[in-house]
């Protein structure tokens, strides 16, 4: 019995020791085994064309959501920010934004809103340059603000003023209440502007609109008919294009684009530029110029964007600004009288009511600055449908300045 015994104890040893040798060498396999689930979740790098600003965040942020932004806003913010700068700082904000753009928009009321503002601790206001804040006041009518920064309440009231009431709480109270942060730059512009050739609501229906995946969905379609020069289009094998007017006001007048590429989106996203845009202006001809004029079907939509914009720059080349070692906003503080300013976040927001109507748009770019203390039967007229994911211009007819680029993958549904 106890040779049995003793069998049996050591024949389940060797089941052990054998177990935990293969254990072993199953681990050391998968040890040796290339990590892939990380290198799956990293997102796939992007090319951008650094020398063009106004496109470039249409490829870095195109991820099959409805999107928007304003290049305009973010270039007037990041102007105000360029003129602290200096050294390689500098060299890298001058090479994305180029020539410096200072048109000075004057606020329509209950059209147009625009505004710079510089916001500056309180505590802090005597350590600013006044050449700087001389330079942001002259060429770009920038508002200089001494505030406490207890609370969000002042900039986010600023900026829902300049974009009537479309952006509110834009910052929150612990973002500005920050002791590290020091100073906020700010642009805000909003436009709410009526079509000349406006859309019947009553001819706005469920239809169809194939999304980007190829799931089909019922959205509020708005249909009209033109047979003037308020509606331009270039039709081709590749895409639907067309340009809609939107109302005077003052000396101010837009122009709305909307473009859908019968491919491949993101192909074409990816390839598609400032100087292709422009080629694509030259080429539209107006509705007037067709036979039987055009009917346009394009869906309605309202939606907002909520944008951290440090990456994409630091992928366009903006980097030193992020760094308290490199950032170099010395024309904005001396060296000698603070810890070194640098850029500790961008945000931009922004939203867009694309109706009947017409169009209401707003955005807001705000940079925080931190010191470094701490870290009936008859002629058929042209169909054009945009009725899968598209992108739309706003720009401003006379100085071409686009103030909103965006995407729609999923319009307004059928209620």
């Amino acid at each position: 019995m106890k040779n049995k015994g003793l069998t049996i104890f050591l024949g389940a040893l060797i089941i052990i020791i054998v177990g935990l040798g293969v254990t072993y060498k199953f681990l050391e396999a998968k040890k040796d085994e290339p990590k892939t689930e990380e290198k799956a979740e990293e997102k796939p790098q992007r090319k951008v064309d650094k020398d063009d600003m106004a496109f470039a965040f249409l490829k870095l942020e195109n991820d099959g959501t409805n999107k928007m932004y304003s290049p305009l806003s973010i270039r007037m913010a990041l102007q105000l920010l360029a003129e602290g700068a200096q050294d390689e700082s500098r060299q890298q904000l001058d090479t994305l934004l180029g020539q410096y753009n200072t048109n000075k928009y004057v606020p329509i009321d209950g059209h147009l809103g625009f505004g710079n503002s510089v916001f500056i601790r309180d505590t802090y206001y005597e350590k600013v340059e006044k050449d700087y804040i001389n330079l942001v006041k002259e060429k770009y009518g920038s508002e200089v603000i001494k505030d406490e920064f207890a609370s969000a309440k002042n900039i986010n009231k600023w900026i829902e003023d300049k974009t009537m009431g479309m952006i509110k709480d834009m910052l929150k109270d612990n973002q500005v209440a920050n002791p590290d942060v020091k100073m906020i730059i700010a642009n805000a512009l909003s436009i709410d502007m009526e079509w000349i050739h406006g859309f019947d609501p009553a001819d706005t229906y469920g239809q169809v609109f194939t999304k980007k995946d190829g799931k089909e969905i019922t959205v509020q379609m708005m249909h009209e008919k033109f047979k003037d020069d308020n509606l331009s289009y270039y039709v081709d094998d590749n895409i639907n294009a067309v340009s809609l007017k939107l109302k005077q006001y003052d000396d101010i007048q837009f122009d709305v684009y909307a473009i859908m590429p019968k491919g491949d989106f993101d192909d074409f996203v990816n390839d598609f530029n400032t100087a292709k845009f422009d080629e694509l202006t030259k080429k539209m001809e107006v509705a007037s110029t067709q036979k039987g004029g055009v009917a346009l079907a394009i869906p309605r939509f309202d939606y907002k964007t909520k944008l951290s914009l440090n990456r994409d720059l630091m992928a366009l080349g903006v980097e030193n600004v992020f760094s308290a070692d490199d950032a170099h906003l010395f024309r904005i503080v001396k060296k000698e009288t603070s810890y070194p300013l640098f850029v500790s976040e961008v945000l931009h927001d922004s939203k867009i009511e694309f109706s009947e109507k017409g169009v209401k748009a707003a955005a807001a770019t705000v940079i925080m600055l931190k010191d470094s203390a701490m870290p009936i039967e008859e002629e058929k007229p042209l169909r054009i449908e945009f009725n899968k994911p598209f992108i739309y211009v706003i720009k401003d007819n006379k100085t071409n300045a686009i103030w909103f680029i965006g995407t729609v993958f999923e319009p307004e549904l059928t209620k």
